[in-house]
């Protein structure tokens, strides 16, 4: 399934994406944010409806999608290795589950085809019988020079992922907050005929 065709949008209809889990877990005192409850409703009437709500963009995000297909090769190029782009991946039973390891993984072509999100280093063609061995779970544990304890938020999409430790995640969110908030301006101002250049100025977030 190729990115941002008819398809692709059809399969995230009603469906959180990684790029709105901020808006998901956003928090003011009170309670959840408004950002929250508007996501919750777009997602609502998407399922409702089996419309896609509109969303905005202008000409430097539609510069960004136009330039991905460079970017890759050069980070293709770069790294050594070739990226295979991917849509949309559902858990067949579990919404956003998925797996994260630090040693190679196997049977790709498999765990696409049932959904399941799986972050490893690389891929192998070995399986785990006589070579891999549970001897602890819900412990600590360092991936990449990362440590990684119970409890600790992951979000990880096509792009990488960000590990959260669970001490800062209010932190975290109420800074993504501010974040959101403060695109939604910059999105504003675009949209009311700011240049993006003097936005960016005004708001230092694109």
């Amino acid at each position: 399934m190729e990115q941002r065709t008819e398809d692709w949008f059809q399969a995230r209809l009603g469906k959180v994406t990684a790029s709105r889990v901020a808006d998901v877990i956003a928090k003011t005192k009170t309670g959840y944010s408004a950002s929250r409850e508007n996501y919750m409703a777009q997602l609502v009437v998407e399922r409702l409806t089996n419309t896609q709500a509109e969303s905005f963009t202008n000409a430097a995000m539609q510069w960004g999608t136009d330039q991905e297909p460079f970017a890759r090769a050069a980070y293709e190029l770069k790294m050594g290795v070739m990226v295979d782009e991917t849509g949309l991946v559902d858990h067949p039973t579990i919404p956003m589950a998925g797996a994260l390891t630090d040693g190679p993984v196997r049977d790709t072509t498999r765990m696409r085809s049932l959904g399941f999100k799986v972050f490893g280093v690389q891929t192998s063609p070995l399986d785990i019988n006589s070579r891999y061995e549970v001897v602890e779970h819900n412990v600590p544990a360092v991936i990449d020079g990362v440590l990684i304890n119970p409890g600790d938020l992951i979000v990880g999409d096509i792009d990488g992922v960000v590990v959260v430790p669970k001490d800062a995640i209010a932190e975290v969110v109420h800074r993504v907050e501010e974040k959101n908030s403060g695109e939604n301006l910059f999105r504003k101002a675009v949209r009311d005929g700011m240049p993006p250049s003097e936005a960016f100025a005004k708001y230092g977030v694109l």
